[in-house]
């Protein structure tokens, strides 16, 4: 039988209530960790009475509570929230993963001190002036960086502004944050400039055998083409696909946080978004990150956030 012990990366819960919102803040904003739901304090397994109920009620919680949504889209990060049988009773686990742009906070309460938690051994509790300013000096945050390529091209970017009624002059790529007050193309820049060096690649497979495949589709250029290029490509295909039809909006949906929520941090290490189509299911591999300052703020200004899959 596996032990369960309450420590400085582990939290156990015997019952879901809303509070669990400080532990999950406290690891994304100290060194990540796991939450068991329905363990008590002396690692005992109890179960939950109803762990779909809770389960939806946890997700709620998150979304509504924190500064910013640690989940992504939940069905799109395997094993972030989950639920096991353990010794034939339900829990729910949580792998929290340390957050990149800290200080996380309760979003209730506003940034202050008191809605900023920390981990300290086996408690999660507020965090000082010192925490926080640890956290500011550390921060990994990378988009107003100066990108490393400054042979960039904005056309798509400036056609989709253009048709959204807005100036494509320097003073609103300034404003996007794609461009400095000193006139150096950011790493956001980058992202949504033509020259992007990231993809998101298709494969079609006959049938559920991952052996035979039908055909590949690769979207290249600004994050903005690439996803609405997608977006029109999954439109058309689910007209022809039966099976998945109904997948199709999820699926969009996922894309677009896959995009949005992509681990920029290191981008030597970045991997591209690669989406698997069968008969009736469909897979996306992607290395999530965190939460960004800018990049959701673009897509939402060009009305292409999340459902929102026309521009």
């Amino acid at each position: 039988m596996k032990m369960y012990k309450e420590s400085q990366n582990m939290v156990l819960k015997p019952e879901f209530t809303k509070e669990i919102v400080k532990d999950i803040i406290a690891l994304a904003n100290s060194n990540a960790g796991t939450i068991y739901i329905g363990i008590d304090n002396n690692g005992e397994v109890v179960g939950l009475k109803d762990v779909e109920k809770d389960l939806e009620e946890l997700k709620a919680t998150i979304t509504d509570d924190i500064s910013f949504d640690i989940s992504l889209d939940f069905s799109m990060v395997p094993g972030f929230i989950c639920t096991e049988n353990i010794d034939g009773k339900d829990v729910i686990k949580l792998d929290i993963r340390e957050a990149i742009n800290k200080p996380v906070y309760l979003k209730k309460d506003g940034y202050k001190i008191s809605s900023v938690f920390v981990r300290r051994g086996e408690t999660s509790v507020e965090a000082t002036e010192d925490d926080i300013n640890k956290m500011l000096e550390n921060d990994k945050f990378l988009e107003d960086n100066i990108s490393s390529n400054q042979d960039l091209h904005f056309e798509y970017l400036k056609k989709i502004l253009e048709k959204n009624n807005m100036e494509a002059n320097d003073n609103t790529l300034k404003a996007l944050h794609i461009v400095t007050l000193s006139g150096k193309y950011t790493n956001i820049g980058y992202l949504f400039s033509d020259e992007c060096p990231y993809n998101i690649s298709f494969v079609i497979y006959d049938g559920n055998n991952e052996n035979e495949i039908k055909d590949n589709k690769k979207f290249t250029g600004s994050l903005l083409k690439q996803l609405n290029d997608a977006f029109e490509f999954l439109d058309t295909y689910g007209k022809d696909q039966v099976k998945i039809a109904n997948q199709i909006e999820k699926l969009k949906l996922g894309l677009f946080n896959s995009v949005a929520y992509r681990d920029y941090y290191k981008f030597e290490e970045i991997k591209n978004i690669l989406v698997k189509l069968f008969d009736d299911h469909y897979e996306i591999s992607s290395l999530f990150g965190g939460a960004y300052k800018y990049i959701g703020d673009i897509f939402r200004l060009v009305n292409m956030d999340h459902r929102k899959d026309n521009v």
